[in-house]
């Protein structure tokens, strides 16, 4: 607990995070921190308290505060009102309910179990990365590599799958602890990467091309992606992306951005980036840096190893780049699309009621249902 003589802090909490121990009124709980604390005490406090669950994140005065950052330096003064919100990374494509690895899909089911599927014609289920393990906890986000499947837990564990030849299953233990709470998870050909709610980046697994090993003082991140031997960061002043890992085609040397990041999305040998105007700014190596015209504002992006996909609100998404396995030939879809995915030689989508389509690479399309068996549409 912390030191009773100190500051007198109100906390709006959302209901989405909301713990057992708030009694249901909208009415913001009273938590009382030392005056040398930081954010992130206070957050523990009220988990002590029993008042929030799960990744949350602290904003004051519209301003998002991180969790190590001291309440003195950031202003907080006795009395304040802060908001607590559950912690979600900035964007993630078809908010990571869906993820396209080299070999497989993988899907989370409204009751927040994992569905994998995989191309029968390749390595099948050779590693056992479609397998449904027992997971701990719901599953509230979805990430496919090479031959291994990782998810966020909504505990903020994370759980991995599959092929471990590098250790890319093997999940450091820190990661789900309290204040090292993962927001988000994604996995490469053999490393996985995990955000944690601290604004921290945290990987394992292969790490020949560095992609293991973010830069010194990479600051605080908001969301995160991993491509087949690189990593890309947004960070928390949405303009900054930083990239490491293998630069043979120049897909870790970051462009000048004209304005603001929503997304990013790195494949093999490219790094695509979703502006905030709608526009999209593709760097690396391959046909994905030829970005083509588009007749709307793009809302989300996604990148497969030598692709990329882009969802238009209202509009059939647009596919560029290698298309040797159909990848980039968009099959005739149902109009009401709720995001997109992509990986390998494979393109997704998800619909708003639940179905999966997806082309390329003999991948068939599903239904994501709340049971454990899933229905084939079409081949």
């Amino acid at each position: 607990m912390l030191e009773t003589t100190g500051i007198l802090l109100f906390a709006h909490i959302n209901r989405t995070c909301a713990g057992d121990g708030v009694d249901g009124s909208e009415g913001p709980v009273a938590v009382e921190a030392s005056c040398s604390a930081a954010v992130g005490d206070v957050v523990e406090e009220l988990r002590r308290m029993r008042a929030v669950h799960g990744p949350v994140v602290v904003e004051w005065q519209g301003k998002r505060l991180w969790h190590s950052q001291l309440l003195a330096d950031v202003g907080v003064c006795p009395e304040s009102t802060i908001s607590v919100e559950r912690c979600q990374p900035q964007r993630i494509a078809a908010g990571g309910r869906i993820a396209v690895g080299l070999n497989h899909c993988a899907a989370v089911r409204p009751d927040g179990s994992v569905q994998c599927w995989h191309n029968s014609q390749l390595l099948g289920n050779f590693y056992g990365q479609c397998n449904e393990p027992r997971l701990p906890s719901r599953a509230l986000q979805v990430a496919a590599g090479s031959s291994h499947t990782a998810c966020c837990l909504e505990d903020g564990r994370v759980h991995c799958w599959g092929c471990d030849n590098h250790g890319q299953c093997r999940v450091p233990d820190c990661v789900g602890q309290l204040g090292r709470r993962a927001v988000q998870v994604c996995a490469g050909c053999f490393f996985t990467i995990a955000l944690l709610e601290t604004g921290d980046v945290i990987c394992w697994g292969d790490n020949r091309h560095g992609q293991c090993s973010p830069p010194d003082g990479l600051g605080a991140v908001v969301h995160i992606s991993a491509g087949a031997h690189h990593a890309a960061a947004l960070l928390e002043d949405g303009t900054t992306v930083r990239c490491w890992g293998m630069n043979e085609q120049r897909q870790c040397e970051v462009p000048h951005l004209s304005c603001r990041v929503q997304q990013i999305s790195a494949g093999a040998s490219h790094t695509v980036a979703l502006l905030e105007d709608g526009g999209v700014v593709c760097w690396g190596g391959g046909e994905c840096t030829h970005v083509p015209a588009f007749d709307s504002c793009v809302t989300e992006v996604a990148a497969g190893h030598f692709h990329c996909v882009a969802y238009l609100r209202n509009l059939p998404p647009v596919c560029w780049g290698r298309d040797t396995d159909g990848q980039c030939s968009v099959p005739s879809l149902p109009a009401c699309i709720a995001g997109v995915a992509a990986g390998g030689r494979c393109s997704m989508a998800l619909m708003e009621d639940g179905t999966v389509w997806s082309w390329g690479s003999f991948f068939v399309c599903r239904v994501v249902s709340s049971s454990s068996s899933s229905r084939q549409l079409t081949n």
